[in-house]
């Protein structure tokens, strides 16, 4: 079977590597997956090189993934891109035979205009669509909401190896998110001055492409936070980010569903703080592996993220507990099976 694993971006995050690396670990020789995406060469591309995987660019042309489509013959396409899905929905009509699976890597649960645009047109066309693909119950549980009956969860993997590279200091605190809205960096920002106030000595790691044009580096700046917080923007490789870390926050105030970086936090024995919306809660366990925090609630968050730089034995038995509940329940060898069996059964 000829699975086309379809990109709506060329940028790498956190949906891409977790996929591409759930199917590159494919041993079963009944199928055989074949990355690619709609945009041109960049982070993408490169990091699939790293990889020694050869993905195809379609350089931004509906028409060369046609030509690609008919020429291959796929059994079927895993499409990320809610666009790009119903662009396969309608060509779909017109000759090609394959299977459709929509991926839906996030909770579309807010009242964002892209949620309530994948929505309201889901509710109506999700008939064109052979089956659907989530990575939380939250994101399942919007769907059947929608009438959607053919929905499978298959949750992000990571690698999770006991021995890493030891580091003498790791004190700061890592956040892996890109710079945008929905990513919370805002009001993290003004819990992160508050912070500074009474612990002058907290270290603070930024890593993910901008999103915002800027926006955020100005906060740092009119808070007078440079000393505090260091934006190392886009990184291809975060591992020896998390390796220098004490405790891993993710500020997201809407649209995640299984975020790969609180497995890769967890992975890396950090202990995780977030805000408890959409799939988060699925990951972190409070007083386990890490702390929720209440929607919206900003005084909350500040003093969950206080406690956990106050009590670093705790931070540190969080961390531990984590890593045995990552490489216990979200090592890679499930979601390669369980996505085998799923486009075996198509």
């Amino acid at each position: 079977m000829k699975v086309l694993v379809l990109f709506s971006s060329s940028q790498i995050g956190g949906a891409e590597k977790s996929i591409c690396k759930i199917v590159m670990r494919n041993k079963n020789n009944k199928i055989h997956y074949q990355i690619a995406s709609i945009g041109s060469r960049a982070s993408f591309y490169y990091w699939l090189k790293s990889l020694n995987i050869d993905g195809i660019f379609f350089n931004h042309s509906y028409f060369e993934l046609l030509k690609d489509i008919y020429a291959k013959k796929y059994d079927a396409i895993y499409v990320m891109g809610f666009r790009l899905s119903m662009f396969l929905r309608f060509i779909k009509h017109f000759g090609p035979r394959f299977k459709i699976v929509q991926g839906v890597r996030w909770s579309p649960s807010s009242n964002s205009k892209l949620d309530n645009f994948f929505r309201f047109f889901e509710s109506k066309l999700h008939f064109m669509v052979d089956g659907y693909i989530v990575n939380s119950k939250a994101a399942f549980k919007v769907l059947l909401s929608l009438g959607i009956k053919d929905v499978e969860i298959i949750y992000n993997g990571v690698e999770c190896e006991e021995f890493r590279k030891k580091y003498q200091q790791k004190t700061n605190i890592i956040t892996v998110a890109n710079l945008s809205y929905r990513k919370g960096y805002e009001g993290y920002i003004k819990i992160i001055k508050n912070v500074i106030k009474a612990r002058r000595n907290i270290k603070f790691v930024f890593v993910g492409k901008d999103l915002m044009n800027g926006k955020i580096q100005n906060l740092i700046e009119s808070y007078n936070l440079q000393d505090h917080v260091n934006y190392l923007g886009f990184r291809e490789n975060v591992a020896e980010i998390y390796q220098t870390g004490s405790i891993f926050v993710l500020p997201s105030i809407y649209g995640e569903g299984c975020p790969t970086s609180i497995l890769e936090a967890n992975s890396y024995k950090l202990p995780v703080l977030a805000y408890d919306i959409d799939g988060i809660s699925e990951l972190i366990s409070p007083g386990k592996n890490g702390l929720l925090a209440q929607p919206g609630n900003i005084k909350d968050f500040q003093n969950k993220l206080i406690r956990l730089i106050d009590e670093p034995q705790l931070a540190k038995e969080m961390g531990n507990t984590g890593f045995k509940m990552v490489k216990e329940n979200f090592n890679f060898d499930k979601p390669v099976a369980l996505l085998n069996k799923y486009f075996l059964s198509l």
